[in-house]
């Protein structure tokens, strides 16, 4: 059971890797299998093959059943639960805060980035320029740089320096991911923007931590986001982690 759960782990693995290439073009086949980045993903092409093959061989050996075979039983299971499409409904608004918290509205001083974070994070540290978007929030953002122990929100926005936008690379970089336990890594998408979104836990205790890369639908900005909290008021964490996310705006 070990050995099948650590090759569960590597497929995820190699997948993730797969997706993260394919997420920045839309997941259009033709244009990635033409790109540069399809020679970078042979080799989890070629592990994912290996972890297929010891899934077939166990099925095979030890089930006493075949891929065909459970093909077939999908395919008419599938064939019973289909139903009519519907009709596609209207993209849903961004919904809004709850009132069990007061939120406010900060735009940095380029106007390059916008969220709504709650009106307790009093203290902004605005570092944005011509070239870039940079701003800090939360009750005391000096304290937010030196420590795990409050609530607040990093946010940063430059031009796509590279094409395909690598934004893995500034998520690897952040203080969540070099002193924080890592609880979940996975694609993230909204109506703006797309990208990767990794959830980490025990940061310097109890607090939790978000970071967020994305780009816009022309691929021409690098967003990095990093949120965290202390953990001492876990009921609205939740909350406020989904209106930030779904307020976020950067240019």
């Amino acid at each position: 059971m070990k050995s099948w759960q650590s090759r569960r782990l590597f497929a995820q693995a190699h997948l993730q890797e797969i997706d993260a290439a394919l997420v920045i073009i839309s997941y259009d086949w033709e244009l990635f299998s033409s790109s540069g980045r399809f020679d970078e993903m042979i080799e989890h092409f070629e592990a994912l093959d290996q972890v297929d093959a010891m899934l077939e061989s166990y099925l095979e050996d030890e089930c006493g059943e075949s891929i065909a075979s459970l093909q077939k039983v999908a395919r008419k299971t599938a064939e019973g639960l289909r139903v009519d499409d519907p009709e596609p409904d209207a993209r849903p608004a961004p919904s809004r805060p709850s009132d069990s918290l007061d939120y406010v509205e900060i735009v940095d001083s380029a106007n390059r980035l916008k969220v709504t974070v709650p009106t307790a994070w009093t203290d902004v540290t605005d570092l944005s320029t011509s070239d870039g978007g940079l701003i800090r929030i939360s009750p005391d953002t000096a304290r937010l740089e030196r420590s795990w122990g409050i609530d607040g929100i990093s946010m940063s926005v430059q031009d796509a320096s590279s094409s395909p936008i690598d934004w893995r690379a500034p998520m690897y970089d952040t203080a969540a991911s070099q002193e924080c336990s890592p609880v979940s890594s996975v694609p993230y998408s909204d109506s703006l923007y797309t990208g990767w979104i990794d959830t980490y836990e025990n940061c310097g205790g109890s607090t939790t931590a978000v970071v967020i890369g994305a780009t816009d639908e022309d691929f021409s900005i690098e967003i990095l986001i990093q949120i965290q909290f202390d953990g001492v008021d876990t009921a609205t964490d939740e909350e406020v982690l989904k209106t930030i996310l779904d307020t976020f705006k950067a240019r």
